[in-house]
């Protein structure tokens, strides 16, 4: 009965929401609880103390996002989890760090319960989807770091080229802005931008030009 249940919610049912926002809870909790230590012992991972150090010793923050930084092609997000650590005290600063890598792998799975495309129609995709998500990042090194973000943002990129429901304005100027972001995070979502081309010319909708220019 709970499986036809699932089966039978989509984004226009009255619950969906509701079902939605607990899910996503669990997943919350889920994502903050699998590496324990992240959480109760801060502490940067990789090159997330480069980026911090980066900030630290710059004369100005637009230096540190300017600064030449391993590894070679230019990555934003990481820069913002180092930015943002110096703004508190140094025992804080890995919460920083960890809460940018936590809101980015959030974020995938927000966009999965807020899109509606033939791949994953009715709750129970979403929760499945969602879920082979979660345990697929299965090493410590893009859990809950600013530094590997290159490894999710992608999928972000993908999710969002997939969506066909783009009737709520907020939610196209939250895509433009990510994708603005993530062109600047790593180069694999710059090397979709064909994909975005296409969907362009199959759908004639306005906002995927947007997504290329």
């Amino acid at each position: 009965m709970r499986r036809q249940k699932l089966d039978s919610i989509n984004s226009n049912s009255k619950n969906y929401w509701f079902f939605s926002t607990i899910f996503l809870l669990a997943s919350a909790i889920i994502i903050l609880f699998r590496y324990p230590g992240y959480i109760f012992a801060p502490r940067f991972w990789g090159e997330d103390a480069i980026y911090f150090e980066t900030f630290f010793h710059a004369d100005s923050w637009l230096g540190g996002f300017d600064a030449v930084i391993y590894p070679s092609y230019y990555q934003l997000l990481p820069r913002v989890g180092g930015f943002l650590a110096t703004l508190v005290d140094l025992e804080s600063a890995p919460i920083m760090t960890t809460l940018v890598g936590f809101l980015t792998l959030m974020t995938p799975i927000i966009i999965i319960f807020a899109s509606d495309t033939d791949y994953w129609k009715t709750l129970k995709d979403k929760i499945v989807l969602s879920l082979v998500l979660i345990f697929s990042c299965s090493t410590a090194e893009i859990w809950l770091t600013s530094a590997a973000l290159a490894s999710i943002v992608p999928v972000v990129s993908f999710l969002i080229l997939l969506d066909d429901n783009l009737s709520s304005r907020l939610k196209r100027l939250f895509y433009s802005f990510y994708i603005g972001v993530a062109a600047l995070t790593g180069p694999v979502t710059l090397l979709m931008s064909p994909f975005f081309v296409l969907r362009y010319f199959y759908t004639k909708n306005k906002q995927y030009a947007i997504y290329c220019f």
